[in-house]
């Protein structure tokens, strides 16, 4: 992970991207008020992609329900917005 090479492979470019569209997503919501403007949306936006390929790395090893992860997710993005996050069955348009 730390040979030069290996990092200029065309594989990182898509963590990158996914990098600047969630920076541009978070500061988006601080100008709009829907989160914290203290927060640094670069930082935080490297927090949630660092957050989600771990869960996702412990999903496919079997350390944790999709659902979970999910609601782990969730409650991180939760301390980011003004507002609160939808479940997952509130966001699917069904009660609970």
């Amino acid at each position: 992970m730390t040979d030069p090479e290996l990092a200029a492979q065309s594989f990182v470019a898509g963590p990158d991207r996914l990098e600047r569209q969630l920076t541009d997503v978070l500061q988006q919501a601080k100008h709009d008020g829907a989160s914290d403007r203290r927060r640094d949306a670069a930082t935080e936006a490297i927090h949630l992609l660092l957050l989600s390929h771990g869960l996702g790395a412990g999903v496919l090893v079997g350390r944790r329900r999709p659902g979970a992860a999910i609601e782990i997710l969730r409650a991180r993005l939760g301390r980011l917005c003004a507002h609160p996050v939808p479940s997952l069955e509130t966001a699917a348009g069904r009660s609970g």
